[in-house]
């Protein structure tokens, strides 16, 4: 994901882009702090939950020739 500062037009705060979404701040600081946690979370090891059994949502189709 590419992670993007730049200041709003006419000096009205900064703007975080991720990818295609702005996130808009009233400081580059707290821009700033917004990136620094992202970039923490999105590095962050992730756990995946272990296949279990489950049960199907649909019945299973039943084929007649």
């Amino acid at each position: 994901m590419e992670i993007i500062v730049t200041e709003a037009a006419a000096n009205r705060g900064w703007i975080v882009k991720l990818g295609a979404c702005d996130v808009p701040f009233r400081s580059r600081a707290d821009a700033g702090l917004f990136v620094e946690r992202l970039q923490e979370r999105l590095h962050a090891p992730h756990d995946l939950p272990l296949a279990q059994s489950h049960t199907p949502v649909t019945q299973e189709a039943q084929h007649h020739s």
